[in-house]
C-alpha cells in the first residue's frame, strides 16, 4: 500500500470515527464513556478511579509540574481528575459532540485545553511539548491502522524521557473489520512491545488492569492492561512498517452485507433494557431506536419492543 493510499485510507477511517462517536454521544453520552451510567457524579467517580490506575506509581510532587495530554478525552471523564495532578492538560478527541460536553463540564478548569483532532494525528499539539500522554478505553477500540499512525504521533509530541500510560488489550488478535470503530482490538503481547520499541520507546511494561467488573475474556483471549513506556529516540518507522510488526494481518474492509458494529448494538440493547426496567421509557426508546437504526441485523424481538414503546 503506497503512502498516498495509506493516508487516504486513514482519513476515511478518521471520518467514520468522528461520525460514529458523534452519533453515540449525542444519543447517550454516559453509556459510551464508562460504567458510570447512572449519573454524572458516578461518571466523575469512575474517571478518578481509572486515572488512578493509569498513573499508578507516579509521585504527585513530580507530575504537578508536567504538561500532559489525553487522547480520546470524550466528555472529560478523566480530565477533571487529571487537572488536579498536572500543571496543564490537553484533552484531544475526534468527536465534536464530545468536546462540546467537555467544554461545558470543565469550564471552570483554567489548566485544561480542549482540541479537536482530525483522527489520525495529534495536531495541533507541538513537537516535544508533553511530559505525559495517556489514554483509557480508546486505543483498544481503534482500527489498527489508526493506532499505528498514533504510535508515530506519540513519539512526536513527547519530549525525550516523556512517559506514556495507555489502556490496551493483549492476548489473541480478534476478527473484525476496519470499519468497526468500536470492536475490541487485542494485540499479541510480543508484537505490541516490539511495535512500541520500533517507534522509539523503551522501559516498557504491561500491568493487568483491575476493574470492579469482569473486564477480561479468557475464553477469547482478551486481557486489559496498562502499558507504560518512555520515549528514548526520535526515529520512527512508517505506518506500514509499524503495522507489519503490530499485527499479523491488516484488518479487511467490511463486506457489502456487513450489518454494523455488533458491540455497539449489544451495548445499546443492554442499556435500553436497563432504562426500560427502571421505567425510563422515553430514554429506553431513544437508545433502542439508535441500536436498531445502526445495526441491520437487529433481532425481531428488539424491533417488537420498540414498536410497543412507540404505541404506549
Amino acid at each position: 500500500m503506497s503512502d498516498v493510499l495509506s493516508q487516504e485510507k486513514l482519513l476515511q477511517l478518521a471520518a467514520a470515527m468522528r461520525e460514529h462517536w458523534d452519533s453515540r454521544i449525542a444519543n447517550d453520552y454516559r453509556l459510551w464513556m464508562s460504567d458510570g451510567v447512572e449519573s454524572d457524579a458516578q461518571m466523575w467517580e469512575t474517571g478518578a478511579r481509572d486515572l488512578e490506575q493509569l498513573l499508578s506509581g507516579l509521585d504527585l510532587t513530580t507530575t504537578r509540574n508536567w504538561y500532559a495530554a489525553e487522547l480520546g478525552c470524550g466528555v472529560g471523564r478523566l480530565l477533571r481528575a487529571a487537572a488536579t495532578r498536572v500543571r496543564g492538560v490537553i484533552g484531544l478527541d475526534v468527536a465534536t459532540h464530545a468536546l462540546s460536553y467537555a467544554g461545558h463540564f470543565l469550564s471552570g478548569y483554567d489548566n485544561v485545553q480542549l482540541l479537536q483532532t482530525e483522527g489520525t494525528t495529534l495536531e495541533p499539539v507541538e513537537d516535544g511539548s508533553l511530559d505525559l500522554l495517556y489514554s483509557f478505553a480508546v486505543l483498544g477500540n481503534l482500527p489498527v491502522a489508526v493506532f499505528a499512525a498514533y504510535l508515530r504521533e506519540f513519539n512526536r509530541v513527547l519530549r525525550n524521557g516523556g512517559l506514556i500510560r495507555l489502556q490496551l488489550y493483549v492476548g489473541n488478535e480478534q476478527p473484525t473489520v476496519e470499519n468497526d470503530t468500536l470492536a475490541i482490538r487485542c494485540y499479541e503481547r510480543e508484537r505490541l512491545l516490539r511495535a512500541f520499541q520500533l517507534c522509539g520507546f523503551d522501559g516498557l511494561s504491561l500491568v493487568d488492569l483491575i476493574m470492579p467488573f469482569d473486564a477480561a475474556d479468557p475464553i477469547r483471549g482478551i486481557f486489559p492492561v496498562v502499558l507504560s513506556a518512555v520515549k528514548v529516540s526520535e526515529l520512527v518507522p512508517s505506518v506500514e512498517q509499524t503495522l507489519e510488526v503490530l499485527c499479523s494481518e491488516v484488518e479487511p474492509a467490511a463486506p457489502a452485507d456487513w450489518p454494523g458494529s455488533e458491540l455497539e448494538y449489544q451495548m445499546s440493547i443492554a442499556r435500553a433494557q436497563q432504562l426500560i426496567t427502571k421505567g425510563e421509557l422515553a430514554a429506553g426508546q431513544r437508545v433502542l431506536e439508535f441500536a436498531i437504526k445502526r445495526f441491520a441485523a437487529a433481532s425481531p424481538s428488539a424491533i417488537a419492543v420498540l414498536e410497543e414503546l412507540k404505541r404506549s
